[in-house]
């Protein structure tokens, strides 16, 4: 079966949406997944499309609908999930035209997705020609914010009790806003200053992480990168991870030592059981376990690659160690 990039992405959305039950992160590896398999997805940046229309409906879906209302919807004669469909099909247009898009430009998304073929070109030109500077918004300030970021009203209303409305407004903006691509240097292999040397001097800008000493932001962005972050020849020889600075954090609160025997009960792809194995050295150890079998498979490549196999056990393992399980990670 071949898929169309539009029929891919509005399942996606579908099954995302608010009613949908589904995270849009399980949303995104399943719908990259189909659009392998249906030939819907050829390229990577068919694929950065993916990412970035389903990351940015969900993160802006409510501002986007105060988009889509003024462009004045039809839906006459449709049946209850008809009307669905050409809701999801009006956002994810006023995603395209408006929205925040993010990993490739405006242009070229707008290359690869057929507009023409989302809504009745008299619906598609007034969702395209709504003038986002004259458009309605409530006067009070709590709903105001709650819509124009797409945050739940009750949980602006909470900020609004303790902060004052900048605060409030600034926390929103950041709540939307997609994170820094931030590494972590493998402290088995090198320091972070040794890694931001190699990646300057691979033409790379980087950025000190303000509260692990670990973490290092990329600056730019794929372009400027040479690819996809993992592509990077210093992810491939196992000097740094791809791990947000909180990740990092979390790990470093451990307070986990050479020597030291950590259980990770929740070590989904490894990123933290990483992390803890160059704490620890080669002589502790990292016990790792995570109710989906297959994140450990990946989880003991990576192992390899960071070079600290010796220090990270999985359930499957014949022996577990002597010493006391005296330190916990758990990840939620």
């Amino acid at each position: 079966m071949v898929m169309s990039l539009n029929e891919l992405l509005l399942d996606g959305l579908a099954s995302c949406r608010p009613s949908g039950g589904q995270c849009v992160e399980q949303a995104v590896k399943r719908t990259l997944r189909r659009g392998a398999s249906t030939s819907a997805l050829a390229t990577n940046t068919q694929r950065l499309a993916v990412i970035s229309a389903m990351y940015g409906v969900t993160t802006s879906r409510a501002w986007l609908a105060h988009v889509c209302a003024h462009a004045q919807p039809e839906d006459t004669g449709l049946s209850v999930e008809q009307r669905r469909r050409a809701a999801d099909a009006r956002i994810l247009a006023a995603f395209l035209f408006h929205g925040p898009i993010q990993h490739i430009d405006r242009d070229q998304m707008l290359r690869l997705v057929d507009t023409t073929a989302l809504l009745p070109a008299p619906q598609l030109a007034r969702i395209r020609e709504v003038d986002l500077d004259s458009m309605w918004w409530p006067s009070q300030p709590v709903p105001r914010i709650a819509l124009e970021f797409s945050l739940p009203t009750a949980l602006v209303r909470r900020w609004s009790a303790v902060l004052p409305r900048g605060e409030v407004e600034a926390l929103a903006a950041v709540c939307g806003a997609p994170g820094p691509t931030t590494l972590r240097a493998n402290l088995h292999k090198c320091s972070r200053a040794e890694l931001a040397r190699q990646l300057r001097g691979s033409g790379i800008s980087v950025r000190e992480g303000a509260l692990a000493p670990t973490a290092l932001s990329l600056e730019g962005s794929r372009a400027t990168w040479g690819g996809s972050v993992w592509s990077l020849p210093q992810w491939k020889e196992g000097l740094c991870e791809v791990q947000d600075e909180g990740s990092q954090y979390v790990a470093l609160a451990t307070e986990a030592a050479e020597g030291d025997v950590v259980l990770d009960m929740c070590a989904g792809n490894g990123g933290k059981t990483l992390a803890l194995a160059a704490m620890v050295g080669v002589s502790g150890c990292v016990v790792s376990h995570d109710v989906v079998e297959r994140r450990l498979a990946a989880l003991r490549a990576s192992s390899v690659r960071a070079g600290v196999s010796a220090q990270v056990m999985a359930p499957s393992c014949s022996s577990w160690p002597d010493s006391d399980l005296h330190r916990t990670s758990m990840s939620y």
